[in-house]
């Protein structure tokens, strides 16, 4: 049994519960089926030397461009979410994704939703979609497979493939329709039975937009207020004055730790670490103590439940994203991922001294 309580809470995270309606999907279309490990061989108009940049977020912060996509998400009993979302990036590094129709009923009123959305924003534009986010471990982790060409997504003609985690329980696979340019244009999260638990799909695609556009967009602004990087591959703790942290001593298999940054957030600092399997990524944070906490106690001295709260966190669900946050040993602790609730448990669980 956990160490901790587990109040049984599950609440949207991202996207809210919705009832089906009619809304028209484009159907796939079959062509060539050649499968190869990823960096093996040549795909039709994306080489292996240039995985490094195919659909990472980065790729699209570099260049400017607007559009529209629609968003569908299945929760867990088969009921679809779906709504349009606008999205833009100055090719300067500033982006911006905000919902504007919804296509399905929602579990609240549509300007709630798209605040929510809007608070997201952060996270949907790096983590929600799929990504090549380290290459080495999508090499390892991943194949992939050409299923057809000239299939026109948003107007612009794109190979399909399919990646896939060989050799995992339950691991999804996604279908991916990449342009000649390297742009991700749609793509369809399957799981291991082959249904759909995901799609999102560009409907337009401006590679050029005016200056004028560009200028009338609210872009996002970041919530952390500095970010200091730490060398990922070397013991932490000296990094960060020999402070004492929490960090996972178990992770699912193909994970490897990736980033780790101290993060200040007004007068809290936080040590947030992240983890990928070169495709799917979870994210852990723990707050760092000045040298004495509030409290009045060393860090050094072991925490007790008499000079700290209980031990107690809450679990969130959210179709295929899990989070959990609360209160471990006196530390704020958060985890992250596209995963079970009980992976994630696990994960913070073996992070605990």
């Amino acid at each position: 049994m956990r160490n901790f309580l587990i109040p049984g809470v599950c609440i949207s995270l991202i996207l809210g519960s919705g009832c089906d309606t009619n809304v028209s999907f484009e159907s796939d279309t079959s062509g060539s089926s050649e499968s190869f490990v990823a960096g093996d061989s040549p795909f039709v108009r994306v080489s292996p030397s240039e995985l490094q940049e195919l659909a990472q977020p980065e790729f699209l912060l570099e260049r400017a461009h607007t559009g529209q996509r629609r968003v569908t998400f299945y929760d867990s009993n088969g009921v679809r979410t779906s709504f349009i979302e606008r999205v833009a990036t100055d090719g300067h590094g500033r982006f911006a994704v905000e919902p504007v129709e919804a296509l399905t009923p929602l579990n609240t009123d549509f300007e709630t939703f798209q605040l929510q959305q809007i608070s997201q924003q952060g996270f949907v534009f790096r983590h929600r979609d799929f990504a090549i986010r380290d290459l080495g471990l999508f090499q390892e982790n991943w194949t992939l497979q050409l299923l057809g060409d000239n299939e026109r997504v948003a107007g612009r003609l794109c190979d399909r493939f399919l990646a896939e985690r060989p050799g995992v329980q339950n691991a999804p696979g996604y279908q991916v329709w990449i342009d000649g340019k390297g742009f991700v244009l749609a793509y369809r999260e399957l799981n291991s039975a082959g249904e759909l638990l995901s799609e999102i799909r560009y409907l337009t695609y401006n590679d050029s937009p005016s200056q004028e556009v560009l200028d009338a967009v609210y872009w996002h602004e970041p919530d952390i207020d500095e970010t200091l990087e730490l060398d990922w591959t070397q013991d932490l703790e000296p990094q960060l004055n020999d402070a004492r942290i929490f960090q996972p001593r178990w992770l699912p298999p193909g994970y490897e730790l990736r980033r780790a940054t101290r993060d200040t957030i007004g007068e809290d600092r936080w040590l947030r670490l992240k983890y990928t399997d070169g495709v799917e990524s979870i994210f852990f944070a723990v707050d760092l103590p000045d040298l004495v906490d509030p409290g009045g106690v060393d860090i050094d001295t072991p925490f007790t439940p008499q000079t700290h709260r209980p031990d107690r966190v809450m679990v969130f669900e959210a179709g295929r994203t899990a989070a959990v946050e609360g209160t471990l040993r006196g530390r704020e602790v958060m985890a992250v991922g596209k995963t079970t609730a009980d992976l994630l448990l696990d994960l913070v669980e073996s992070a605990l001294p």
